[in-house]
């Protein structure tokens, strides 16, 4: 993988707008899932932060240093942007402390105080392992084509920094001298927790939409999981790369999809 700067790359959402309760081309199982991502995504990236910012003095090499500010930069604008957009979801009338209350509890009041050093980093090489999965795959496919504009901009700015830093995480937790097992391990807990909550999610919001069982939704779940893009297909195929013991995630040459939305916003 080419060698590039990590930066943050300037967004400014007009936040007073309103966008429709089914943003994503009126596809609510779609709309609900990357819903959910803006609800996980300002604990989770903070905890990102928590578990890398302090590690700077342990690590040798210069130039990772230099990406892991790059990566707390982009982390930390992330979990601002995503912020803002709960009172988004709350003029749409969710309750999402329904949601919040149980998810920041586990994960983050009793889930990281048990977690060493080295463990809440291969923690979160393994949480970028999937943010990066999803950015790859949406971006590929275009996924955001017909969402509401602004979403449009949020989401797919979001999803191409993750590209932008996506060996940070993992390259730290190799000087950390962190095995084989213990990533695979870490990488295993990171599953539970982001598919847990992830569906857990989805189900909350498509059940105060009163849609959780419509013919609607059956057709949207059906096409995404057995339509003819194959999303649900190569995210498994990236998914179990992370198992190779000679993985890294810069082998996926895939900045060009991050470049693309680079470039749009100029």
């Amino acid at each position: 993988m080419t060698k590039h700067t990590i930066k943050v790359h300037k967004i400014n959402p007009n936040f007073e707008y309103r966008p429709p309760r089914h943003w994503l081309n009126d596809n609510a199982l779609l709309t609900h899932i990357l819903n959910t991502f803006t609800l996980i995504f300002p604990d989770v990236e903070r905890f990102f932060v928590r578990s890398l910012k302090n590690l700077d003095q342990e690590l040798i090499n210069e130039s990772l240093n230099k990406d892991l500010k790059g990566f707390i930069g982009q982390e930390i604008s992330h979990a601002l942007v995503h912020e803002k957009m709960f009172s988004i979801l709350e003029d749409q009338d969710y309750e999402i402390n329904f949601f919040l209350y149980p998810y920041r509890k586990i994960s983050y009041e009793i889930i990281e105080p048990l977690l060493s050093k080295k463990f809440a980093v291969a923690l979160t090489a393994g949480l970028e392992h999937f943010t990066a999965l999803f950015a790859n795959v949406g971006l590929k496919h275009n996924i955001l084509l017909n969402a509401d504009r602004m979403m449009k901009e949020i989401f797919e700015w979001h999803a191409a920094e993750e590209l932008e830093h996506k060996s940070v995480a993992y390259d730290v937790m190799i000087e950390l001298g962190v095995t084989y097992e213990e990533r695979i391990l870490a990488f295993l807990l990171a599953t539970l927790l982001f598919t847990g909550f992830l569906s857990f999610g989805v189900l909350f919001f498509l059940t105060s939409d009163g849609e959780l069982f419509s013919i609607k939704t059956m057709e949207e779940l059906n096409s995404f999981f057995f339509g003819d893009t194959k999303m649900s297909s190569e995210l498994l195929e990236i998914f179990w790369e992370y198992f190779d013991p000679n993985f890294h995630p810069s082998k996926k040459e895939d900045y060009y999809l991050a470049e693309r939305v680079f470039a749009s916003a100029i």
